[in-house]
């Protein structure tokens, strides 16, 4: 019964996808300068929900996610912690001064950036790997996605570095005087989103031409770091035994008998 209605979720799901109706969800994560706690914000109004500690205690202060569940690095002005992402404590790590956060779990590499310098860092240590170019701007918020890794400065210009090249590129300006920002990159929706202490605001950036609109109100005139966590969507284990014709088939009688029955 367990494995039929775990079956059941996962063709509720993919037809969902199939028709364009179920977006796939995630958690926005908020690391807030001067403020030891860690939030997160609801991605369709702005509005903030406190989670617990985050070891925040100074400006200036990074978020990326880890690759790890239930896991985050984040930075005060001189360490690097892991945050529990559900709000239940932190670890110092190691000592680092970055701002600007992006973690890639596919090379393990965790970039950083402050005051117009960038470069990768050892995510258990803290310990620096090495300087990379710098991005030409202040590049407080970073965030890994499409290929590289997003950077967006004061004055709310929009790089982007690209580790192929090992090198960066301006996408525009976004028209908001950021400051003290953090960045992050939601993948279903290929968009960025950007908090800072300019306002209150919680904003959406698109990555191809930087245009930047208000989601919501976050009720926190403050900067930090952000971090966007993808919900794991349910691997449909015994739907894949029939092959993508039959899942085909079964969403069209699905959406025969909500009609029916609707």
């Amino acid at each position: 019964m367990k494995q039929l209605g775990s079956s059941i979720a996962a063709l509720v799901v993919l037809c969902g996808f199939a028709s364009g109706n179920v977006r796939a969800s995630g958690i926005l994560y908020f690391n807030v300068d001067s403020n030891p706690n860690l939030y997160t914000l609801n991605t369709s109004t702005g509005a903030a929900t406190l989670l617990g500690p985050s070891g925040t205690t100074s400006q200036n202060v990074g978020l990326t996610e880890s690759g790890t569940s239930g896991l985050l690095y984040g930075t005060t002005w001189t360490q690097l912690s892991h945050i529990n992402a559900n709000g239940s404590g932190f670890v110092t790590v190691g000592a680092i001064g970055q701002e600007g956060l992006a973690f890639d779990p596919a090379t393990g590499t965790l970039y950083g950036a402050i005051n117009g310098s960038f470069g990768k860092f050892n995510p258990n240590t803290g310990a620096s790997l090495g300087a990379l170019p710098g991005p030409g701007a202040d590049v407080e918020g970073l965030a890994l996605g499409n290929g590289g890794v997003y950077g967006l400065a004061d004055g709310g210009l929009l790089r982007f570095f690209n580790p192929n090249t090992n090198s960066w590129s301006t996408i525009g300006n976004t028209g908001v005087n950021f400051d003290q920002v953090g960045l992050a990159f939601d993948p279903t929706a290929n968009i960025l989103y950007a908090k800072g202490n300019q306002d209150s605001f919680l904003y959406a950036i698109n990555p191809i031409n930087a245009n930047a609109s208000i989601i919501g109100n976050t009720g926190i005139a403050a900067g930090g770091g952000l971090a966007f966590v993808p919900a794991a969507i349910p691997e449909p284990t015994s739907l894949a035994l029939f092959g993508l014709a039959t899942v085909g088939a079964a969403c069209a009688g699905w959406r025969r008998r909500r009609v029916a029955a609707g």
